[in-house]
């Protein structure tokens, strides 16, 4: 979704994907 929660959530949403 937002860059912004991606560079928060990094290891959790490379996770997801």
């Amino acid at each position: 979704m937002a860059p912004r929660l991606t560079k928060t959530h990094s290891k959790e949403f490379n996770n997801c994907i």
